[in-house]
């Protein structure tokens, strides 16, 4: 199943939860999303690898991840759908 990573959707941002400290004192926590956190550890596995070379991402959806790549010689990303890129 294709996915679609980018921090603009709301399934992939982190959540804010309002709390009372003491039943009195309002208290905001952030809940760290565990998707988002994986898409993260996707790109920065593979960033090392990539350093100098060509390198294609497919599929790149929105492109979101493909951006964590750094330092290639060149970087091309593709995907099937339209709109994502």
């Amino acid at each position: 199943m294709a996915e679609r990573a980018h921090p603009d959707l709301d399934g992939f941002r982190d959540r804010w939860r309002l709390r009372w400290r003491f039943g009195v004192l309002p208290w905001l926590t952030r809940e760290k999303n565990p998707y988002r956190a994986e898409v993260h550890w996707r790109y920065e596995w593979v960033a090392p690898h990539c350093v100098g070379r060509d390198v294609v991402d497919i599929p790149c959806g929105m492109g979101w991840g493909t951006s964590l790549i750094r330092d290639t010689r060149s970087l091309l990303g593709i995907d099937v759908s339209h709109e994502a890129v």
